[in-house]
């Protein structure tokens, strides 16, 4: 039983089917396809409400964090998640403020389409 509490204690065992940082080996261009807000574990055994994206171009979804959201946001000219499928965005692994992986958003023209 301790075992499996501890798996739980990262990201990628409380979310295995969504995109993480490790899963990018670089920049990929993709469109938004989907904004929903679903209700997810969070460390500590509580739920939280969390905006998640799914992509035309990939299966797995991601999990928004505010910075991610804002800089969707700019980039869809809405902070509305529901206008944001269709959006083309660029995701690029990254190093967050504390020092752990994220995924970046970036304009869709860093990367050639």
């Amino acid at each position: 039983m301790a075992e499996k509490k501890q798996q739980r204690k990262t990201v990628g065992a409380l979310y295995p089917d969504y995109l993480h940082a490790a899963d990018l080996d670089g920049p990929l261009r993709v469109t938004i396809a989907r904004a929903d807000v679903r209700s997810l574990p969070m460390p500590g055994g509580w739920y939280g409400w969390r905006c998640v994206l799914t992509f035309e171009e990939d299966p797995r979804p991601l999990v928004v964090n505010k910075t991610q959201a804002t800089a969707i946001a700019e980039l869809a000219g809405s902070d509305s998640f529901t206008e944001w499928p269709g959006v083309a965005v660029v995701l690029a692994p990254g190093v967050s403020h504390n020092r752990r992986p994220t995924i970046v958003v970036l304009q869709p023209d860093t990367i050639p389409a």
